[in-house]
């Protein structure tokens, strides 16, 4: 079927009925716009309409669709030609549709995920509420948190902190693919920070309510808690390896060690609370964190530094 044939069709027949647009607009009740767009082939006219337009313009369906008049000879020739080609659109507008759906569904599939994806590690510009659960432990270790090629993140005591109460920091960070320390600035503009302070070398403290977060110069981050402020923070690793002499735990759990650089040389006596299990007579690597220079003596280093890990020492060492 020729939309462009079957519109000059339907103007030949009209006028030769001595119809005007609008006299077919009125019978068929439709606008004079709708008539004259089916005789320019810009579109068909509805299929209800077919039979009341044959009838005015005297002619079969079966001709308007040819867009010819037709004698008995070839009338059913044609009329098969015709329902031939009325199945075959049928089929070929089936096919698009079906494509144009799954197409609408994938396009709605993609819209939904990057949605889902955006939402989740977007950061609202209102403000930002968190939650965090500290341990009690007063002297647990310093422990790497999370680590990329800028910064290492330590927490103290921290088992987790969330965003609005859905997303961890730490999944934040990652999901927007931005380093801690860049990331933590846009963190702390949308989080009411409760009040500030500074260390002695000029680090700022915020404190967010029973929450402090620290940026050190050295690309440390520290979260800790407001009770649970760590010694030796913004500082640098030291490692000193001391010989365990004896061990005794008081009731509360603390490690009561008695410690010195060689075996028999003079002890000191040092109080932490650790989760390992120490021997006695046997040598141990302590890492520290601290701010401060010269620590000389062992009391000094545990008073002044924070412990963050504890290593057997495998190798024999000369006593």
């Amino acid at each position: 079927m020729n939309q462009e044939e079957i519109g000059k069709f339907i103007a030949r027949m009209r006028k030769e009925k001595n119809l005007t647009q609008l006299d077919l607009a009125n019978y068929l009740n439709v606008s004079i716009n709708a008539v004259s767009k089916w005789e320019r082939g810009i579109c068909l006219m509805d299929m209800s309409l077919l039979k009341p337009l044959c009838k005015k313009l005297d002619i079969s369906i079966n001709e308007l669709l040819s867009a010819k008049k037709l004698d008995d000879n070839n009338y059913l020739e044609i009329c098969e030609e015709n329902i031939f080609q009325i199945v075959k659109e049928k089929e070929k507008y089936q096919k698009i549709y079906k494509i144009y759906l799954v197409i609408l569904i994938i396009v709605i599939l993609l819209l939904v995920f990057f949605l889902i994806g955006f939402n989740y590690g977007k950061i609202s510009e209102k403000e930002i509420k968190i939650l965090a659960k500290f341990t009690q432990n007063e002297n647990i270790y310093l422990k790497e948190y999370y680590q990329d090629q800028y910064s290492t993140l330590y927490y103290y005591g921290i088992d987790d902190i969330k965003i609005n109460g859905n997303i961890s920091l730490k999944d934040y960070f990652r999901k927007k693919g931005i380093n801690i320390w860049d990331g933590m600035d846009e963190f702390l503009k949308h989080t009411h920070i409760t009040k500030s302070d500074y260390l002695e070398d000029g680090t700022k403290i915020n404190y967010i309510n029973d929450v402090v977060i620290t940026k050190c110069e050295n690309k440390d981050i520290f979260i800790n808690s407001y009770n649970n402020f760590p010694k030796g923070i913004c500082g640098e690793k030291i490692s000193e390896v001391y010989y365990v002499n004896k061990i005794k735990k008081d009731s509360e759990e603390n490690y009561e060690l008695r410690l010195s650089y060689k075996k028999g040389e003079e002890e000191e006596f040092v109080k932490i609370k650790i989760n390992e299990d120490l021997e006695e007579n046997k040598f141990y690597e302590f890492v520290f964190l601290t701010n401060k220079d010269n620590l000389k003596s062992i009391k000094e280093v545990f008073d002044n530094a924070s412990l963050l890990e504890i290593k057997k020492v495998i190798d024999v060492i000369a006593t």
